[in-house]
C-alpha cells in the first residue's frame, strides 16, 4: 500500500470531519483538499531531495534559521565540497524511499493553526553504511536491497485561512536526514584512510625532536600509518568483550577512527562496558593515538559514564573543530537534566568544562501553552563550575559548533533551542561495530 497516498487520504477525512464540527475554537470550512494536497506536495518534495520545494509549501523567509536547515539538509553540492566525492546519487535514492503516515489522534486543530503528529520511515541507512563496499554502484545496490527500514516522529505546524495553506513549523526534520551528512564506507573516499604517496623513505639524523629518526615531513607516513593499525587491532582485541557488550546492551556502533589532532594519523576511539555484567550499566569513552616517538598506541583521554541506564542521561556527541575535541553528555533522571559539556585541546588537556543544568516545572495555567503541552525550563549556565550568564554559554557553545569540522559520534536528539542544534549539518563519521572496525584497521596494515 503506498504510505504517502493513505496518508494523504487520511488528512482529508480527518479535516472533513472537523467541518462538521470543531477542534478546539476553530471550524475548518473550505480548505480541507488544499491541506491533503499541501501534505502530498510536501512528501514529494522529500522523496525528490528537492530543498527548493520543500521550501515553497512553507512560509519561511530567506534570513531564517529554519528555511538555512532545510537548504543544508539537501544541499546536493555537500559531499562534493566535504570529502571530494559526489554521494548525490546515494542521497537522492535514500531520500526516495521516505514514506509519512499518521492516524486520527495526530490532528490538533486551534484558532487557524493545524498540528499534525507524523511518523516518518526511511530505509535503514545506517546499516548499509557501516557495511564495506566497492563501489559507489555497489553501495546502491546494498540499499536497495536492504528490506529494514527506521521511524521517526515530527511534526508539521500548518497555518492558514481558506484556500491559503503553508507549512508553518517543521519539526525533527534534521533526524531524518541525517543521511545527508554520514559517509559510508568506501575505503577510496573514507576521510580516516589518508592517500599513501609512494615514495622512498628519507633518512632524518635523529634530534631531540625526531630522536627515532621520523621523517616529519610524512616520507614514511605509510609505515607510521601501518603501525599504527597494528597496535589499535591489539588494543581493540583486548577490549572484545567490553566494547562487544556496548552493542549488545546499547545498541550502538560502539568504534571510529579520526585524525583527531591533524597529525595524519588517525586516532582509535570507543566505548567499552564498565563491568563484566551481562547487563552493565555504564560505559567509557577511550581514545587512542599512536606515538611515533615510543613506537605504541597510546591512551591519552578516557570519560567515564559516557553511556548509561539513566532516564534521561546517557547522550552523548563528539565532535572536533581541529583545535579542540568537545564531549558532551548528559545526566540526571527525569525532571533534572545536566549537559555537560568536556573541551580538550590537541594535546588532551582539558581547557574547559560547561554545563547547563534543566529544572522542568509545570507553569501556571494562565501561561500554558494548551497546543504544545510544554513546560517551563529553568536552566542554570556554569564554565568550570562557576555560574555564567546565558548568552555566555550559549555564545561559546555554538561557536564550537560553527567552527566544527567532523561530528565523531552522536547519540543525542537536538533540538533547535539547543546550542549544539548546527552541528545536524555537518559531516559525521562513520563508527563501527566491532567485526567491521577490525576488518577496516586491518586493511590499513
Amino acid at each position: 500500500m503506498d504510505l504517502k497516498k493513505a496518508a494523504s487520504a487520511c488528512l482529508c477525512v480527518l479535516v472533513t470531519a472537523g467541518s462538521a464540527g470543531c477542534y478546539g475554537n476553530y471550524v475548518l470550512k473550505s480548505s480541507e483538499p488544499d491541506l491533503a494536497q499541501l501534505t502530498e506536495a510536501y512528501v514529494d518534495a522529500l522523496n525528490d531531495f528537492d530543498a527548493d520545494a520543500v521550501l515553497g509549501l512553507t512560509s519561511y523567509e530567506e534570513d531564517d534559521e529554519e528555511y538555512k536547515d532545510i537548504k543544508r539538509f539537501m544541499d546536493p553540492e555537500f559531499s562534493k565540497e566535504t570529502w571530494g566525492t559526489d554521494l548525490l546519487p546515494v542521497c537522492e535514492y535514500i531520500a526516495s524511499t521516505i514514506t509519512m503516515d499518521y492516524d486520527s489522534d495526530d490532528l490538533t486543530v486551534n484558532k487557524g493553526r493545524c498540528i499534525l503528529r507524523v511518523t516518518y520511515e526511511i530505509v535503514d541507512w545506517d546499516s548499509v553504511f557501516d557495511v564495506p563496499c566497492g563501489s559507489m554502484d555497489e553501495l546502491i545496490d546494498n540499499l536497495k536491497a536492504q528490506k529494514d527500514t527506521v521511524s521517526y516522529v515530527g511534526r508539521l505546524t500548518f497555518t492558514g485561512t481558506d484556500n491559503d495553506w503553508k507549512i508553518s513549523k517543521i519539526s525533527d526534520l534534521s533526524e531524518l536526514f541525517e543521511f545527508t551528512r554520514a559517509l559510508p564506507v568506501i575505503p577510496e573516499i573514507n576521510p580516516t584512510e589518508p592517500d599513501i604517496v609512494e615514495t622512498e623513505p628519507v633518512d632524518t639524523e635523529p634530534s631531540d625532536i625526531t630522536p627515532t629518526g621520523i621523517d616529519p615531513t610524512g616520507t614514511v607516513f605509510a609505515d607510521t600509518l601501518s603501525k599504527a593499525a597494528d597496535d589499535y587491532i591489539a588494543v581493540l582485541e583486548q577490549n572484545r568483550e567490553a566494547i562487544q557488550k556496548v552493542e549488545n546492551i546499547y545498541g550502538i556502533n560502539p568504534v571510529g577512527l579520526y585524525d583527531i589532532t591533524g597529525d595524519t594519523i588517525p586516532e582509535l576511539y570507543f566505548f567499552a562496558a564498565d563491568d563484566d555484567k551481562d547487563n552493565s550499566d555504564s560505559a567509557t569513552l577511550h581514545i587512542y593515538a599512536y606515538s611515533e616517538y615510543r613506537g605504541w598506541a597510546l591512551e591519552v583521554l578516557s570519560v567515564p559514564g559516557i553511556l548509561n541506564n539513566g532516564q534521561v542521561s546517557g547522550e552523548y556527541i563528539l565532535y572536533s573543530t581541529g583545535n579542540e575535541l568537545i564531549v558532551t553528555q548528559t545526566h540526571g533522571e527525569t525532571f533534572t537534566l545536566n549537559v555537560v559539556s568536556q573541551v580538550y585541546d590537541t594535546r588532551w588537556d582539558q581547557v574547559s568544562a560547561f554545563s547547563r543544568m534543566a529544572v522542568f516545572e509545570r507553569i501556571c495555567e494562565e501561561e500554558y501553552d494548551p497546543d504544545t503541552g510544554e513546560s517551563a525550563e529553568i536552566y542554570r549556565y556554569t564554565l568550570n563550575g562557576e555560574d555564567i550568564q546565558k548568552d555566555e554559554y550559549m555564545s561559546s557553545m555554538k561557536d564550537y559548533t560553527e567552527r566544527t569540522e567532523m561530528v565523531l559520534g552522536r547519540k543525542f536528539v537536538l533540538s533547535s533551542a539547543d546550542p549544539e542544534y548546527g552541528l545536524m549539518s555537518k559531516p559525521a563519521n562513520s563508527m563501527w561495530g566491532f567485526g567491521i572496525a577490525v576488518e577496516y584497521i586491518t586493511s590499513l596494515v
